[in-house]
């Protein structure tokens, strides 16, 4: 009995350390960050940079193509059908357009995955989402009528 309690004991203490990484609905890559999809909420992209914000995060940043392979994984198996095939990541070129950084730390772009044609700044769009589909990135606009409210990943460090 004493055996069986001390392996519960232990396989709680466990568990607890695997999770304590990150904050609760979120899930941590192996050896990095934490990761949380919102997907019922659908916002624009100006909404869910706030959003992580409120929640000591900002929207994802794709550095690499194993990044991009990551979060898009990560995407495709959280959606649950909530989300449609789209995304937003957090690319803007708000700031100085033409000139595209991540609000994780204000750095360029050294990694795009633009469909083609884009980005096109049709009728001043600052911000990225990624077509699940492809991987690939559009630019859209962060607000308003003309914008798309879909779901969004946002990332932070371990706790």
């Amino acid at each position: 009995m004493n055996r069986l309690l001390l392996v519960c004991v232990f396989l709680v203490a466990a568990t607890a350390a695997v999770s304590a990484g990150c904050s609760p609905g979120y899930k941590q890559r192996q050896g990095g960050n934490c990761y949380k999809l919102y997907g019922p909420n659908w916002e624009w992209w100006q909404y869910a940079d706030h959003i992580c914000s409120a929640d000591g995060a900002w929207l994802v940043t794709i550095r690499s193509e194993a990044d991009s392979v990551w979060v898009n994984n990560f995407f495709a198996d959280n959606r649950r059908h909530m989300c449609p095939d789209w995304y937003w990541i957090g690319a803007t070129d708000m700031a100085h357009e033409g000139t595209w950084r991540w609000t994780e730390d204000g750095s360029l772009l050294d990694y795009v995955n633009w469909m083609s044609g884009a980005p096109n700044n049709d009728g001043d769009e600052d911000a990225v989402e990624v077509y699940s589909g492809t991987r690939k990135w559009n630019d859209n606009k962060t607000s308003g009528v003309w914008s798309s409210k879909i779901c969004f990943i946002c990332e932070k460090k371990p706790n």
